[in-house]
């Protein structure tokens, strides 16, 4: 009898320890991230205009808070009474206890900011045991072109082409953080070989229109903003542009871009790398002319 009871007493203790080991398993870490971008990015776009902007929430803890705050709005998500606030963030309830949920900031966006700027949406996400995540997710909004009527003038004898102007730039990427000096030009780049440190040179959402190869002849062939216009409606565009940056291997690239209707074309001169403890950091410097 003493034998059985010992043999019972042992099972709900190992029952009592399994319990407790599951138990004391800490969860996964709550992820935000955005779909089809980096976080850190800038998201750009002319004002009521803007396509998509969907951040994902992955809390494996369940929500019981998610605030959003940009200038003086500020709404909980999870608790609010408001449900005029819903549409504007893709959504059509409350979302408490959700363990994922996507928001869409395009409604939002569109319908509250109505002039040229940067805004800051200070984002916080909190689960059911008291732990908060936060990021921030940044808008460039720009003014719409406006359209002007085309006045036809009377051609004039030995009319002059409009000269280009020039410039130096440098566009400079740490890890998974923005291009700095790359808003102008509506370009970001990811690194997609480790160890040429080739980088892929894309347009940003909302941002070039358009992206082409040149060449060093054509670089210095273009004397005129008539002529940049040309080479570039003869030239093929192209969704990507791959160059290795290791030991200056970018140096003499050529590339043109439209941002906002305007005409670039720049010459890297320079490509750097270095390694740090926030990742590598790429550098391109060189001229362009617009």
């Amino acid at each position: 009898m003493k034998k059985i009871n010992v043999y019972i007493i042992t099972l709900l203790f190992a029952a009592i320890g399994f319990s407790c080991s599951d138990q004391s398993k800490p969860k996964p870490a709550t992820r935000i991230t955005g779909q089809g971008f980096e976080l850190e990015e800038v998201q750009q776009g002319t004002i009521g205009n803007f396509g998509d902007i969907r951040v994902r929430f992955e809390v494996p803890g369940k929500i019981k808070s998610l605030i959003i705050k940009e200038r003086s709005f500020e709404a909980d998500l999870a608790t609010t009474p408001e449900r005029s606030y819903f549409p504007l963030f893709g959504i059509s309830k409350r979302i408490e206890l959700r363990k994922d949920i996507t928001l869409n900031f395009k409604e939002y966006i569109n319908q509250k900011i109505s002039s040229a700027g940067k805004y800051v949406f200070d984002i916080q996400v909190i689960d059911n045991e008291g732990k908060p995540t936060s990021t921030k997710l940044i808008i460039l909004a720009r003014e719409k072109i406006k359209k002007q009527a085309v006045i036809e003038l009377p051609a004039v004898p030995d009319d002059k082409p409009t000269p280009l102007n020039q410039a130096k730039f440098k566009l400079q990427r740490t890890g998974k953080g923005n291009v700095e000096g790359a808003d102008e030009f509506g370009i970001t780049w990811i690194t997609v070989d480790d160890i040429n440190v080739a980088i892929k040179i894309t347009k940003t959402r909302n941002g070039a229109a358009e992206l082409a190869p040149l060449t060093n002849t054509d670089y210095d062939a273009i004397s005129s903003r008539d002529q940049l216009n040309a080479k570039l409606n003869d030239t093929k565009g192209a969704e990507s542009i791959v160059l290795p940056t290791a030991r200056n291997a970018a140096s003499g690239t050529v590339l043109a871009v439209m941002n906002y209707e305007k005409y670039y074309v720049l010459k890297i001169n320079h490509s750097t790398t270095s390694l740090s403890g926030a990742g590598t950091t790429v550098t391109l410097a060189g001229e362009y002319k617009y």
